[in-house]
């Protein structure tokens, strides 16, 4: 007996966090400006405790909802956890996240590179439809072949039997 929704989850190590679902949760929108972040810690000691959780819990999230901007997490390369946010006019700011929780830190990423709540709104309604974009059950398409001018189904109207010259005509 297999679970309907057991067969769908993604395997590995930690699979609830790569559904779409909780990836889709997140609500961190870095500006525009920033370009790379940056997050140091170690993999041992007390002081990085909200840093690691802060990898494992809300980083897939903001990956996700930001995809042009690259995340390096680097481990046992500084003194002290730390991220660094760079920006693309040369800028970089540094938000220390000793012995701080993951919620605190979030906190402070979103206060130093996060986009406002209006601005987020904005951007969202300014941008079009995507055609590409046609199983929209809102629209009345969901399939492709729906679309004016498109080939139909063949679920619908059969697919004429056509030779090519790639096909052997006459061999066994």
């Amino acid at each position: 007996h297999v679970c309907s929704t057991c067969h769908r989850m993604p395997k590995g190590k930690f699979p609830y966090r790569r559904t779409l679902e909780f990836l889709s949760r997140g609500n961190l929108h870095l500006k525009n400006a920033v370009k790379v972040v940056t997050v140091r810690y170690n993999a041992v000691g007390k002081s990085s405790i909200g840093v690691r959780h802060f990898l494992g819990e809300h980083l897939p999230q903001i990956q996700y909802k930001n995809p042009k901007v690259q995340f390096l997490p680097l481990k046992e390369l500084s003194q002290f956890p730390h991220i660094v946010v760079y920006f693309n006019d040369g800028q970089k700011v540094m938000i220390d996240c000793e012995d701080k929780k993951s919620d605190f830190i979030l906190s402070e990423l979103k206060s130093v590179a996060g986009k406002l709540e209006s601005q987020v709104q904005q951007e969202e309604a300014a941008t079009g439809s995507n055609p590409a974009n046609f199983g929209d059950a809102r629209k009345g398409y969901l399939c492709i072949c729906e679309i004016p001018g498109q080939v139909p189904c063949p679920r619908l109207v059969p697919i004429p039997n056509v030779e090519h010259k790639w096909h052997n005509k006459g061999s066994a």
